[in-house]
C-alpha cells in the first residue's frame, strides 16, 4: 500500500527515448473513488489554463525512484478527456470531513492509499475525532465508505466496519 504523497515528485519518462514527462504532482481517481486514473503533472497558462495529466493506461511500470510510460505517451490537457470533469483530485480530497451515518464526527482526510495496481484501498485519516484501532491505524477501507460527500457535505462510513479492519490490521 501506498499513500499519494509518497508518490509524488517522482519523474515520469518514457521508455522508449528516455524523455522525461514531467513529475508526479498528484492523482486524478475515478467518480466512484475505486481507481487511479490519471497522473497529474501541473498547470501552464494565464487566461487558457492547461491541465496536463497523463492518463494511467499509459504507465508501464511505477518503480521505485520513478515512473516508466509507454512509448506513445504524453501528457494531454484533462479537458479534451471525456468525461474527466467528474474526476477527483487527491488534493481536493484532503480536509474533507469524514461521519457515520448518524453524523457523529470520525476524522479528515489526510490522504489516498492505493495498492500496486493502483486501486484506491483506503483514506488516511488527519484529524481522528474517535478514541479506539482507528485512533491508532488512522485508515478508513475503501469497502467503509458508503458515501463520498463533496466539498460541502463530509464522507459517510461504516464506524464499524472501519474500526473492524483497523483491529484486524493492527
Amino acid at each position: 500500500m501506498q499513500l499519494a504523497k509518497d508518490l509524488s515528485k517522482k519523474p515520469i519518462y518514457r521508455i522508449s527515448d528516455g524523455a522525461q514527462l514531467g513529475e508526479i504532482k498528484d492523482f486524478y481517481l475515478d467518480p466512484g473513488l475505486t481507481q487511479m486514473i490519471a497522473v497529474f503533472l501541473g498547470k501552464e497558462g494565464v487566461f487558457t489554463r492547461k491541465v496536463h495529466v497523463l492518463p494511467l493506461r499509459d504507465i508501464q511500470l511505477r518503480g521505485i525512484d520513478c515512473w516508466l510510460a509507454s512509448p506513445q505517451a504524453g501528457a494531454i490537457d484533462l479537458k479534451d478527456w471525456e468525461g474527466s470533469d467528474s474526476f477527483l483530485l487527491v488534493e481536493d480530497l484532503r480536509g474533507r470531513a469524514i461521519h457515520t451515518a448518524h453524523q457523529t464526527p470520525i476524522g479528515t482526510v489526510k490522504d489516498v492509499a492505493f495498492d500496486e495496481q493502483g486501486r484506491v484501498v483506503a483514506i488516511e485519516l488527519g484529524k481522528v475525532h474517535v478514541q479506539g484501532p482507528l485512533a491508532t491505524s488512522k485508515l478508513i477501507p475503501r469497502s467503509a465508505l458508503h458515501s463520498l460527500g463533496d466539498k460541502k457535505t463530509p464522507m459517510i462510513a461504516d464506524l464499524q466496519a472501519a474500526e473492524q479492519a483497523a483491529g484486524a490490521n493492527g
